[in-house]
């Protein structure tokens, strides 16, 4: 069954690391198919998340490996593009009507920075935190008030994880455990933080108790 995310997706780099950060509900209709997809791929030293049909994410789980070779944003989206077309997307499909209704936006991850990608697959740098989606505001949010306080007790890919979950608190559209992807370290030397795969299990941590937030009754009704 084909699913739309409306979705939180969230997007950092911090100078040395990309970061992309995504709940994992998909919904058909007012359904709610998933609360475990995937939204958030990696292809090579690339990170990218997508938004809208949940055709866009097959075909980035399948040809991960081929947009993995890109060596940048730039060839990255002209890779994405070629995918969608070979799948029957084209300008000139949409405009005769023939073309798969593949409306769908990402977000783009590398250590140089992060990129919002839309249906003309141009990537635009973006400042960082970047969102997409419909609960992407308070991801950015809740993710700029943490960097702006840490003080050095939480990593940046726990505070991504915390910044998704106070987005699904609030955002009807968002939910699951959140996913968070860090990008690989390429030609950059020493140790940093967050070399060790980020965990599938949420992570108890010393946020706050802004972070264990419960809505009031009539919130939740």
């Amino acid at each position: 069954m084909e699913g739309r995310a409306i979705i939180t997706l969230l997007a950092h780099n911090d100078g040395k690391r990309g970061y992309l950060a995504a709940d994992r509900r998909v919904r058909a209709g007012s359904e709610i198919v998933s609360d475990s997809a995937t939204k958030v791929y990696r292809a090579g030293p690339w990170l990218i998340g997508w938004a809208g049909s949940s055709i866009a994410g097959n075909l980035l789980d399948v040809n991960a490996a081929l947009l993995g070779k890109a060596d940048s944003a730039w060839t990255f989206c002209l890779a994405l593009r070629e995918v969608f077309r070979l799948h029957g997307w084209s300008p000139e499909a949409l405009e005769k009507g023939s073309a798969p209704q593949i409306d769908s936006s990402f977000l783009l991850v590398g250590e140089m920075g992060c990129y919002s990608v839309f249906s003309n697959f141009s990537p635009q740098k973006q400042d960082r935190p970047c969102c997409a989606g419909s609960g992407g505001a308070f991801a950015a949010g809740a993710l700029s008030a943490l960097l702006y306080s840490a003080s050095g007790s939480a990593s940046v890919a726990e505070m991504m994880h915390h910044a998704v979950r106070v987005a699904c608190r609030f955002d009807l559209y968002s939910g699951g455990e959140p996913q968070v992807e860090i990008t690989h370290r390429t030609g950059v030397k020493g140790e940093a933080e967050n070399d060790k795969p980020w965990p599938e299990a949420p992570l108890t941590s010393n946020l706050g108790p802004a972070l264990d937030y419960e809505e009031p009754a009539e919130v939740r009704q």
